[in-house]
């Protein structure tokens, strides 16, 4: 989990992606054990740091990780 179990922290996003709180974070269907367009949360903090290649991003999930016990995936 990110700060204070708050949030999840997404790293490694390139430095020159326009990214804001506020946002829909989907996945993006580059691994073939994950499907594209998947809702995963909403960005609620970003973090570019000078000299840095990547910057980063808090996304609070849109479900509740912790009681989460059981993820059905209907495909077409």
């Amino acid at each position: 989990m990110g700060n204070h179990g708050l949030g999840v922290v997404m790293e490694m996003i390139p430095i020159d992606a326009q990214i804001k709180s506020g946002e829909t974070v989907l996945t993006s269907g580059l691994n073939d054990g994950i499907a594209k367009d998947l809702i995963v949360g909403k960005i609620t903090d970003t973090v570019k740091k000078e000299n840095e290649i990547f910057q980063s991003a808090t996304v609070v999930p849109f479900v509740d990780l912790k009681n989460l016990e059981q993820v059905f995936v209907l495909a077409q």
